[in-house]
């Protein structure tokens, strides 16, 4: 009980630490999505494999332009704005489930990718903002190592 209790003040008292597993949530959560995403679309929307291939890659695209454009959001705007607004991508999969037609897909596909697009590279230079000198590689590779593990989560689910 003692080691969980020490866990926990390192936690709190470490922003990066409780930063990471934020991050590990959301990215777990996304990537169990997105292998199911052309069987939904496919078997529940009844698009074409064709069709479901190319709102997948508008989503792949959608997550290009929005991690270009984040580099000058993120420094106009403010890292933690948009990273809060970049939080919101749980909101591309409630679209495809009460909106199941062609404006739904659109409207996840886009909001899929912006969000995405957006959180990933303002994650990394959110790191690296309150990261000490003397740590920044650690932080910025345990990000890395956050996302690459996250990736693992259609495999163990």
């Amino acid at each position: 009980m003692r080691s969980l209790n020490s866990s926990f003040n390192k936690l709190k008292n470490d922003p990066a630490s409780l930063f990471l597993l934020v991050t590990f949530i959301r990215r777990t959560a996304f990537n169990f999505f997105i292998p199911f995403l052309p069987i939904y679309l496919t078997t529940i929307i009844n698009l074409g494999e064709g069709t479901a291939g190319m709102y997948e890659g508008i989503r792949r695209f959608m997550i290009v332009v929005a991690i270009i454009l984040s580099s000058r959001l993120a420094d106009s705007w403010g890292r933690k704005p948009l990273l809060i607004t970049a939080s919101f991508s749980f909101l591309g999969p409630v679209f495809y489930y009460f909106f199941p037609s062609l404006g739904g897909v659109w409207a996840g596909v886009i909001i899929l990718g912006i969000t995405v697009g957006c959180f990933n590279p303002t994650a990394i230079t959110y790191m690296a903002d309150f990261a000490p000198p003397q740590k920044e590689g650690t932080y910025l590779g345990a990000i890395g190592g956050v996302s690459s593990l996250s990736r693992l989560s259609p495999v163990v689910g």
